[in-house]
């Protein structure tokens, strides 16, 4: 038996490392082996990782019965749980394509049946709110210039907008010059 014959052994970064010489002016290199998988990014990871742990709390919401929360509230529609795992798959797919990686994604429940889907880069935030039996998602966006409210028709295309918006690099406010020592 081999030592990590039980665990997976840990991965390490893959580099070419100094042999300790010249040859022909030259420096010669060595290979490091590893056992980390090269089409794995960190980026990649972390962007997973934020959208596996969103995904789990939502299927916890499969479980909530009538009254869950000790008054009145109603158990999630099959319905509302799909669209918010769909939200989070295509935005995932989203976030991964621009290589950028959100600092919030979450969702949350509500004793209405709606269900809330959260985004977050730098200073923007969108918060999509799903409600039984309605096509539309209520769509709240934060920045600095404040909240905005839209009810856009929920699709792809829609999510393709929103998730846009919140990798598009940061504006400075009205009113605020980019660099008042240096005027244009």
């Amino acid at each position: 038996m081999t030592q990590f014959s039980t665990i997976d052994p840990p991965a390490a970064i893959s580099f070419f490392t100094p042999a300790g010489g010249f040859a022909q002016d030259q420096l010669a290199y060595s290979m490091v082996a590893t056992n980390a998988r090269s089409d794995v990014s960190l980026i990649e990871a972390r962007i997973r990782s934020a959208f596996e742990s969103a995904g789990k709390e939502l299927r916890r919401y499969e479980r909530y019965s009538l009254q869950w929360d000790g008054y009145r509230a109603q158990p999630f529609t099959p319905e509302v749980l799909d669209h918010a795992a769909g939200i989070l798959v295509c935005s995932q797919r989203l976030f991964l394509n621009a290589g950028i990686v959100p600092q919030l994604v979450t969702t949350g429940p509500a004793s209405d049946g709606s269900i809330d889907v959260e985004l977050q880069v730098e200073n923007r935030r969108v918060l999509m709110t799903l409600y039984p039996r309605q096509e539309q998602v209520s769509v709240s966006r934060f920045d600095l210039e404040g909240v905005h409210e839209h009810v856009p028709e929920l699709g792809e295309q829609t999510l393709e907008t929103w998730i846009s918006w919140l990798h598009q690099p940061s504006t400075v406010p009205n009113g605020v010059d980019q660099n008042p020592a240096h005027p244009r």
